[in-house]
């Protein structure tokens, strides 16, 4: 897999080639850590989208319901489960 870098940081213009073991190495302040910066949030943001967005989803509606309880109830999340579809089904207690 090749990774064209253009304009990050102090890289102007830039091909890396990940295949197995990838070294990049430099003098001080030539961009090293900026360019394992760039690598890292890229290759993050392309695994495991769907995975990712179940969690923030799981975790937007659990910080939600909490607010919700804090203000009107004295409810608790007892247990939660993802359904087939993927959606999560919440069981409160009051």
């Amino acid at each position: 897999m090749h990774i064209k870098l253009e304009n990050i940081g102090i890289i102007k213009e830039s091909t890396i080639a990940l295949d197995g073991l990838t070294v990049i190495t430099g003098k001080n302040n030539s961009g090293k850590s900026t360019v394992g910066k760039a690598l890292y949030a890229l290759l993050d943001a392309v695994c495991d989208l769907q995975d990712k967005a179940k969690k923030d989803r799981l975790y937007y509606i659990r910080t939600y319901l909490k607010d919700i309880r804090n203000v009107f109830f004295d409810v608790t999340i007892k247990d939660y489960k993802v359904t087939n579809d993927g959606n999560p089904f919440f069981l409160l207690a009051v």
